[in-house]
């Protein structure tokens, strides 16, 4: 079944690895531009593309660093490397053949739920589908018109249906790096961080993260979307503001919320902030306009606590 990559593979030539009935024996065998690949895993040779990111190799494969065979004099480099690592005992529903029988996902195969990303999904993606307990592994969706971190306007244009951000962004976990992008190109020139949080999307999906730019002001993010102040999946009382689409489905600024809690008066907010018992939002410093929040609340530095973390930032609220 598919699991972690370890760093063991062999960029190889006629003299280091001969393996019968294998895809080559040498990179010479191989189409131009890649190379002859050992997987001592799979103690199998296959040809290899050099990729930056998972998305530069096939959907069976992942991008991973090869380690060259004595000799060659040959750097380190990241090759595409077949995601299954080793043959299982059973078949999971992910677009690979996971017990090596030569079918793929045959009848009963085992759905793989509450995944993160797409790492643990093989082939397909990880979704957040709606009124589910949660997230699970489903095929990409093959009509797609958006590529990953592409611009899109509807959750139709991308593999996993989510589109709430304003990119077609794939699910990620909290801390690990290669999943978002630490420096992400806009249309505009200018690069912005990208951070793993809670999506903020329709609120019958089960919790997830997903890839959204990091912002300090509304000014930073599209002209349909805002900074949102959003916690993060499976990851303690971490927090940050990034840019999102509103979800019209949750109360507006200025609106009364239950608590400051991350999972209760937080998430019933669009801006997801629900400081004093009201929904509010970011603002960029002592004398910034909120009265679209309310004609008192001004802009103010506050602490917001959560667990044993604190955070603070200018917030509108009420006069102290």
């Amino acid at each position: 079944m598919s699991r972690a990559l370890p760093l063991v593979l062999l960029l190889v030539s006629c003299q280091d690895v001969i393996v019968p009935g294998a895809v080559c024996q040498e990179s010479s065998d191989c189409p131009a531009g890649e190379s002859c690949l050992y997987d001592l895993d799979r103690k199998n040779t296959y040809c290899s593309a050099g990729c930056d990111r998972d998305q530069d190799c096939r959907p069976e494969q992942v991008c991973r660093a090869g380690t060259p065979a004595a000799g060659l004099g040959e750097l380190v480099r990241r090759v595409c490397v077949d995601r299954l690592r080793s043959c299982g005992d059973k078949e999971l529903c992910n677009g690979l053949d996971d017990n090596c029988d030569g079918v793929v996902d045959e009848a009963g195969c085992e759905l793989v739920t509450r995944c993160g990303d797409d790492q643990s999904c093989g082939t397909f993606v990880c979704q957040p589908t709606s009124n589910q307990p949660s997230t699970v592994c489903v095929p990409p969706n093959d009509q797609a018109s958006g590529t990953e971190f592409g611009l899109c306007s509807d959750g139709a244009e991308c593999k996993n249906g989510i589109c709430e951000t304003g990119w077609c962004s794939p699910l990620c976990r909290p801390g690990d790096a290669e999943t978002c992008p630490p420096d992400f190109p806009l249309p505009s020139g200018r690069i912005q961080p990208s951070l793993c949080t809670r999506g903020v999307g329709d609120r019958s999906r089960p919790a997830y993260n997903t890839c959204q730019l990091a912002c300090q002001d509304r000014s930073e993010c599209r002209a349909n979307q805002d900074c949102v102040w959003r916690t993060v999946v499976d990851s303690g009382d971490d927090h940050a503001w990034v840019c999102s689409s509103l979800d019209p489905m949750r109360k507006p600024l200025g609106a009364e919320c239950t608590n400051n809690e991350p999972l209760g008066g937080d998430d019933e907010c669009q801006h997801g902030l629900c400081y004093g018992r009201r929904c509010t939002r970011i603002c960029g410093g002592f004398g910034s306009p909120c009265g679209d929040v309310d004609p008192t609340f001004t802009c103010q530095a506050k602490d917001l606590f959560y667990g044993p973390r604190e955070f603070t930032t200018f917030i509108c609220a009420r006069p102290n």
